[in-house]
């Protein structure tokens, strides 16, 4: 009797699996054709987004690469190569007019800062400026002869419109280890006054560190010079050299006096660079300058220093490679007044490390400044301090870029903390 009860309960649920198993049949029937139309809708959809993701994806690549090309191509703009041959050009030849190439290029930024000053005098504020306007072309005459202009367009603290002429520079190219400029140019010294001009779409921070600011904001350095430079390079096997040697008239009798129409003293001023590139390490560069000069006396002003012997001496390293950006430096200056037996000396340092992850670059800037007390060239705004930034830097387009940068300044006579909002273009 169980072995019957059990014969039937099996056969009425295997009755029943099997007709269910005929409607799933049936249904799957019905709508086979519906579940492949919207397998292949999914699946279209999937496609669809990986391929905009790689698309997106190669196109962030190629726009770091541009950018990074076109940061290496300004870096090099005064020590440009050339391949070609040597051509010598008889007299009134060249280039013709359809020819000759004109290249022609525009910077510009707007800012907002916003500053607490602590410990101290205080003269914090918040404000939007408008930043700095720099137009920047160099054409070639022949294919040995160029020349170079940048005009700089900036407003002033009592905000008139200042318009300064920053460099005015003819080159001749003969090889590539010899190439001679005449002109107003940046003096050579050091990395950062080689690599970036006054616009600051290329540079990472905001601002250029102290040490290597313009002599008309308060940098320590001739970072503008008036004469004649002699440059090239030269490849080896294991490295690559680069040599730079200026004679100009040199600094004027205060800090942000340049120069350009007269030399208040028959001395000139002397700059000598070297760099070396090792092959094994592609994106590094180290190098080492000297700069001598005699500063004229500053009888404009009552009681002014009398004629100073400065000598600098500095040395660089940066690397550009692999997304990352480190550059440091470090200057030593040596000023002796003729009244007095004692040497003053000044030191500035920065680092500058950043990296560039598709459109960010986040980055830190440390620069430290420390003055000898009582130097009659710097006085008064001798006062020493350290800086420590924080920041991003970001891509928006290839012609545009957005920066947010907070700073702590240790000074002398305060503190402050610093925020700013920066957005630069170049056309």
């Amino acid at each position: 009797m169980r072995k019957i009860s059990f014969f039937l309960i099996a056969t009425f649920w295997m009755i029943v699996g099997a007709s269910l198993t005929s409607w799933a049949l049936d249904l799957d029937s019905e709508t086979l054709a519906k579940l492949k139309a919207e397998l292949k809708k999914e699946l279209r959809e999937e496609i669809k987004k990986e391929l905009r993701d790689e698309i997106k994806q190669e196109l962030q690549e190629e726009q770091a690469r541009s950018l990074k090309e076109a940061f290496a191509r300004e870096a090099e703009a005064e020590h440009a190569r050339h391949e070609e041959p040597l051509i010598t050009y008889e007299r009134g030849e060249g280039l013709a007019i359809n020819d000759q190439r004109l290249v022609f290029r525009g910077f510009g930024d707007v800012s907002f800062g916003a500053q607490d000053d602590r410990n101290g005098p205080k003269d914090d504020h918040n404000q939007f400026a408008v930043g700095d306007f720099d137009l920047f072309f160099n054409t070639r005459l022949t294919d040995r002869i160029s020349g170079l202009g940048e005009i700089f367009f900036e407003f002033g603290e009592d905000g008139e419109l200042v318009t300064d002429f920053e460099r005015l520079v003819i080159q001749y190219s003969l090889r590539d280890w010899l190439n001679l400029s005449a002109g107003r140019h940046h003096t050579p010294m050091g990395y950062w006054n080689a690599a970036f001009h006054h616009g600051k779409f290329f540079q990472t921070p905001i601002d250029r560190p102290l040490v290597v600011e313009f002599e008309d904001d308060g940098g320590l350095l001739p970072v503008h010079a008036l004469g004649v430079e002699v440059f090239g390079k030269k490849d080896f096997r294991l490295f690559n050299l680069g040599y730079s040697f200026d004679i100009s008239n040199g600094r004027g009798p205060g800090i942000d006096v340049i120069q350009n129409s007269k030399d208040f003293n028959d001395n000139k001023a002397l700059a000598f660079q070297v760099s070396l590139s090792p092959n094994p390490i592609p994106g590094l560069r180290i190098g080492s300058n000297l700069y001598l000069d005699r500063i004229p006396a500053n009888r404009d002003v009552p009681g002014g220093t009398r004629r100073i012997k400065e000598r600098i001496l500095g040395g660089h390293l940066a690397y550009l490679e692999n997304n990352w950006e480190l550059i440091s430096e470090v200057f030593h200056i040596q000023h002796k007044e003729r009244s007095l037996s004692k040497k003053f000396k000044t030191t500035g340092f920065y680092l500058l490390a950043a990296y560039q992850w598709n459109k960010f670059k986040p980055f830190y800037l440390f620069e430290n400044i420390n003055f000898d007390e009582g130097d009659p060239f710097y006085a008064p705004n001798d006062s020493d301090r350290s800086k420590h930034a924080f920041g991003l830097k970001y891509d928006l387009t290839l012609y545009n870029n957005l920066k947010f940068q907070y700073s702590y300044i240790d000074g002398d006579d305060k503190d402050s903390h610093l925020f700013q909002f920066a957005t630069s273009f170049s056309f």
